[in-house]
């Protein structure tokens, strides 16, 4: 496995942690938009127009991702999307078990397994 130097490191965070507070954003409106009333064209363009704009960020940001750094490293980085899905479930009163915690320490475990070089 490839070995990323301190600064290169820290690139690979900063450009996750931007994917992932987009995806995150991307969700809580996708989640927001559904008590919209389908009467609301402005409301619903308004929000779906947000959402495609964000989702075409996080392409350019996951590209730049792709470029930059390994397949198995960039992949295994966005794995820390997953515990924050659990919390924003958690965030929306949604039912909450502690297999989904199980599971989330299991993905994170492998992913620390896979990136333990870097």
């Amino acid at each position: 496995m490839q070995t990323l130097l301190p600064g290169r490191s820290v690139r690979l965070a900063g450009l996750t942690l931007i994917n992932t507070v987009i995806q995150i954003v991307t969700m809580s409106l996708m989640k927001y938009s559904t008590a919209i009333e389908r009467t609301q064209y402005v409301a619903l363009i308004a929000f779906y127009g947000a959402i495609l704009v964000f989702n075409l960020v996080r392409f350019v940001v996951w590209g730049k991702i792709h470029r930059e750094f390994p397949l198995g490293i960039a992949y295994a980085s966005s794995a820390i999307l997953f515990p924050c899905i659990v919390l924003l479930s958690i965030y929306y009163g949604e039912p909450f078990a502690w297999h989904q915690l199980l599971g989330v320490g299991l993905v994170m475990t492998g992913v620390v397994a896979l990136m333990r070089d870097v």
